[in-house]
């Protein structure tokens, strides 16, 4: 898989080392980002509307890897990416997508995802 599939498909699987480099690096970037862009605006160096820009952009890009990564996820677990709608449920929705899709291992056989063996 290459890192435009990895990043931007919601096809095939991805492996627990997956998740945890690109999904919780890609909002802790956004969150720096928007910290650096406080700071710009707190100094006039910018206007609201070009901070409003800069980060609805990335949120937009954060938004769309993680859900890819995580829809990945659920199909190394082998069941379907509408399972990424579990993050919704109040507490117990993001502790079970993180012990889940975090912690246990993907089937090291092919299943209905992927007919290949993929590392989990």
């Amino acid at each position: 898989m290459t890192p435009i599939q990895l990043l931007f498909s919601f096809s095939g699987r991805a492996t627990r080392l997956h998740f945890w480099l690109l999904v919780p690096l890609t909002w802790v970037l956004v969150a720096m980002l928007r910290v650096y862009l406080v700071i710009g605006l707190e100094t006039e160096v910018m206007s609201y509307g070009i901070l409003m820009l800069t980060t609805f952009g990335p949120f937009i890009l954060v938004a769309w890897i993680s859900l890819a990564v995580q829809v990945k996820r659920w199909h190394d677990r082998n069941k379907s990416g509408s399972w990424i709608f579990i993050n919704f449920i109040p507490l117990l929705g993001p502790l079970w997508t993180l012990v889940e899709l975090g912690f246990l291992p993907g089937q090291s056989e092919g299943n209905r995802y992927s007919t290949g063996v993929e590392p989990r």
